[in-house]
């Protein structure tokens, strides 16, 4: 509920600004919304930053920073403040932000991990590990995830109504982190998928997307036409993780990525897969001053 407060008084607020603009500097507005999905704060992120508001932002833009712990929007006061001041500003409540979200986050892994580990080494019958604590243990880090993460239908729905509500140029600029989650290794999934009995459960458990809400992705984008929004997506690629005895890592953002990337294609947006947030930005840059409208594709990125 706070959250949707949060959004009203930000819909509010950028409607009245920007329709007490004349109508030609209105015309030259751009709207931004910079959502920040990451779990780590990183120099390659704060340079990302930087440039966006020394080489994009220019004096008139509004301006909302999502955070993965808040909603900022910002009075046309506190963005006419000398630059450097604004973006240390801006910086230093993300940085605080990301760490909070961060280690929230890096519990439920670590949970997950130990779980893994006590399966994968675990001694016994392979029915009496699938049927312990352990298991069910994994199981509920793994809605946890997804309940910290947030519904991200409602969020985009919320999003889309800011924007609906105000004129200019939209863009919401996505920093999305890859992310992976521990399984057991192969050896020992082979293990515990070997019996008729345990394979099934294993599978929805370690294997399984039901814990991941659907999205009705064609109502989505129809809202951010209706908005006229660009989505930007940056698919942050995740540092190489260490691997340790009995555990692996997947991927656990797919289907995130292949939602995002849709919703980019149909709005017109870039779309970047790299572990350079700043490359990402600059190719925003180019989109919003019309010198190049085609999704960016991972081949190009690592160009």
């Amino acid at each position: 509920m706070r959250k949707i407060f949060i959004i009203i008084i930000l819909v509010v607020s950028m409607s009245v600004l920007l329709l007490s603009q004349s109508g030609s500097k209105r015309n030259a507005i751009r709207n931004y919304m910079l959502v920040f999905e990451v779990t780590e704060y990183s120099d390659q992120l704060r340079e990302a930053v930087v440039y966006f508001f020394k080489k994009t932002f220019l004096p008139g833009d509004q301006l909302i920073v999502i955070t993965p712990a808040r909603f900022y929007g910002f009075s046309p006061k506190t963005l006419s403040i000398p630059k450097d001041q604004l973006i240390s500003k801006i910086l230093g409540t993300l940085k605080n932000d990301i760490n909070l979200w961060a280690s929230k986050y890096r519990i439920i892994l670590e949970e997950m991990k130990k779980s893994v580990q006590l399966i994968a080494g675990g001694s016994g019958s392979v029915e009496a590990l699938i049927s312990g604590d352990q298991l069910q243990a994994y199981r509920q880090n793994r809605a946890n995830l997804s309940i910290l993460r947030g519904s991200y239908e409602e969020k985009l729905k919320k999003y889309a109504d800011v924007f609906r509500r105000v004129r200019g140029d939209n863009h919401l600029l996505m920093f999305f982190q890859q992310e992976f989650r521990p399984i057991p290794d192969i050896g020992a999934m082979t293990i515990l998928r070997g019996q008729d009995s345990t394979r099934e459960k294993v599978n929805e458990v370690f294997l399984g997307e039901k814990f991941e809400a659907e999205i009705d992705l064609e109502k989505i984008q129809n809202l951010f036409r209706y908005a006229g929004i660009k989505f930007h997506f940056l698919y942050l690629k995740g540092k190489n993780i260490r691997y340790t005895s009995g555990v692996e890592y997947i991927e656990n953002t797919g289907h995130l990525y292949s939602l995002f990337s849709k919703l980019s294609k149909a709005t017109s947006g870039i779309k970047l897969v790299s572990s350079k947030p700043s490359s990402f930005v600059k190719r925003v840059r180019q989109c919003v001053e019309g010198k190049v409208t085609v999704e960016v594709t991972e081949e190009e990125m690592e160009k």
